[in-house]
C-alpha cells in the first residue's frame, strides 16, 4: 500500500543517513555478514512495519525495537543518542503519512539526501 511504501523509503533514508552512522558503518564494516545491506534494507522494512502492526507507538518504544534490532542483527550497540533522534524522526514521518501528507515525507526524504543532517552538529530534518 502507498503508506507502507512511503514509510518504508522514508524509515530507510533515516537510518541510512547522517543520523545513524551507526547503522552505516555496520553495514560499511559488514557486521551483519556479507548480507549486511540486504539487512539495513529488511530492517526498515521491518520498521515500517512495526508502526503499522501497533498503535500510538511512542519514540521510547520505536527507540527500543531498532536498538534491539541493531543488536540481533548487526551485533552492534549505539549508545550516542543517534536512535533516539531516528526514533523521533521516523514517529514524525508515520504520522505525517497519516494525514496523507505523503508529498511533505517526500520532500524531507529529497532534502535530507540532499543536504544529510549531522546530528553531532545538533541539526534536524
Amino acid at each position: 500500500n502507498k503508506l507502507g511504501y512511503v514509510l518504508t523509503k522514508a524509515v530507510f533514508t533515516t537510518l541510512t543517513s547522517g543520523l545513524v552512522s551507526g547503522l552505516q558503518i555496520a553495514v560499511d564494516n559488514g557486521f551483519g555478514g556479507q548480507y549486511s545491506q540486504q539487512k539495513a534494507e529488511w530492517m526498515a522494512g521491518v520498521l515500517a512495519q512495526y508502526f503499522l502492526d501497533n498503535a500510538d507507538l511512542d519514540t521510547q518504544e520505536v527507540e527500543d525495537y531498532i536498538s534491539e534490532l541493531m543488536y540481533n542483527e548487526f551485533d552492534t550497540v549505539i549508545e550516542d543518542g543517534s536512535l533516539a533522534e531516528v526514533a523521533a524522526q521516523t514517529c514524525t514521518f508515520y504520522n505525517l503519512c497519516c494525514r496523507g501528507q505523503e508529498a511533505e515525507v517526500r520532500d524531507r526524504i529529497q532534502n535530507s539526501l540532499l543536504f544529510p543532517t549531522d546530528s553531532s552538529a545538533g541539526g534536524d530534518l
